[in-house]
This record gives C-alpha cells, sequence and structure tokens, in this order.
C-alpha cells in the first residue's frame, strides 16, 4: 500500500537485512506481483537463516536477480552505494543470535551519508564498530553521518557508547511500534543518543519518517509534527 501510495511501480533494490518477520513481512507479495529487481541478502545467511532461504528460492522462482554481499563488499546504483560492514563471513561461519548478522550498510550519496543496521546488538555491533573504524581511517578519515537508522528498534543492547562516539549521527530514526511489549525504544539508549548530541525521531511518536536528498540538502519529514 505505501508503494502504491507514492506511486512506485517497481523496487529496484531490496535490501534484507536477516530473516526475521518484521523485517521481510511483504517481500514474498512484492516478488509474486514482480515489483523487485534485485534481491539483497546478508552473505553466508540464506545458508543458517530458513527465512531467508525461502525468500531466495522464491525470488529465483520468479526471475529475480539475487545478490548476497558481506563484510567489504559495495551495491552501487548510479551515485548511490551502499558499502556493507558487516557481516563478516566465512566457510562455516554459525551464528546462534541471528540479530548479530543483521547485514549492516553504509549509505553514500554525494555529501549525504547514512547508516542502516538492521537488529544489530552485542558482539556483531561491537566487531562492525572496529571494521568501521578501519575503514574510515584507510578512506581519509571521517564522513559526516547525517542519518542513522538505530539498530533493533532502540533495544538497550545495541547502539552502544562506542558506536556513536565513532560515528557522531546528526539525527537517529528509530522504528518502533506504540505501547510495544518490548518497551522499545530503552531509556538507555536515549540516553546515550542525546548524550552524543543527536536529534532523535521515533516512528511510535512521529509516525512514519520520510528522508529524502539531493545529495546535498537533507529532507526530512513526519507525519506528525508535534509529539
Amino acid at each position: 500500500p505505501f508503494l502504491d501510495s507514492i506511486a512506485v511501480g517497481q523496487v529496484d533494490y531490496a535490501l534484507v537485512s536477516h530473516g526475521d518477520a518484521d523485517h521481510i513481512n511483504g517481500l514474498e507479495e512484492l516478488i509474486e506481483k514482480e515489483r523487485i529487481c534485485h534481491l539483497i541478502l546478508p552473505k553466508g545467511q540464506e545458508n543458517s537463516q530458513e527465512e531467508l532461504e525461502r525468500l531466495k528460492e522464491k525470488a529465483e522462482q520468479y526471475g529475480v536477480i539475487v545478490h548476497s554481499i558481506g563484510q567489504g563488499e559495495t551495491v552501487h546504483a548510479g551515485e548511490v552505494s551502499f558499502f556493507c560492514l558487516w557481516p563478516e563471513w566465512k566457510e562455516g561461519d554459525f551464528y546462534i543470535d541471528e540479530n548479530e548478522t543483521s547485514m549492516v550498510l553504509w549509505l553514500s550519496y554525494r555529501n549525504f551519508d547514512a547508516l542502516f543496521t538492521g537488529d544489530l546488538e552485542g558482539d556483531g555491533e561491537q566487531k562492525a564498530a572496529e571494521y568501521l573504524k578501519e575503514w574510515q581511517a584507510e578512506n581519509d578519515g571521517e564522513r559526516t553521518l547525517e542519518i542513522l537508522k538505530v539498530g533493533h528498534h532502540g533495544s538497550p543492547n545495541g547502539t552502544s557508547e562506542e558506536l556513536l562516539e565513532e560515528i557522531r549521527p546528526l539525527s537517529a530514526v528509530i522504528s518502533c511500534g506504540k505501547n510495544n511489549r518490548y518497551g522499545h525504544p530503552a531509556e538507555e539508549t536515549l540516553d546515550r543518543l542525546k548524550a552524543a548530541g543527536t536529534q532523535i525521531y521515533r516512528t511510535d511518536l512521529c509516525g512514519a519518517v520520510r528522508i529524502r536528498t539531493d545529495g546535498k540538502k537533507l529532507f526530512l519529514c513526519t507525519y506528525r509534527e508535534k509529539y
């Protein structure tokens, strides 16, 4: 319904962080209606997450081009690039916690940067932050991060001080349901974001958050102006 409301017939790239239902619901229907051109999955995880394996098989059945990317690899779409910071994957790797293998992508478009973290938390987040620090050092220092998509809906086990110290996001978006049973976002996570000087936008309070950019200026709007 959202794609129809903004007159988008096809999705060029659908990037799937991991196999949890709240991250892949609706994709099978879009695939069946031939509205997805490319499906991007976290490398190696379709072998250990049944939901991703099923989604991959469905995509291939309908002629969708499927890619798997891991740490250090990049997807290019015109002037936009998605650089994969996580998961690191080697043959034989196995993770019990799917959240810790969420695909983490750094989006760059001209002077605009955003970080998408899926449900990343815990040990996975720590290792991704370490890799990010090395990557930034090798690429002529830090870029300003305009937008952070906060990991795991604002869970207390994610968005650590170490990560925030490394990325210093200007704004953060937390996707969470109103009065959700998990208590997301956690107060300690909000406190860490505030201490980093980050402007916070929450879907439970703001409604949908839409971000548009021409690569220079950022346009961010919420569906509830006061919250």
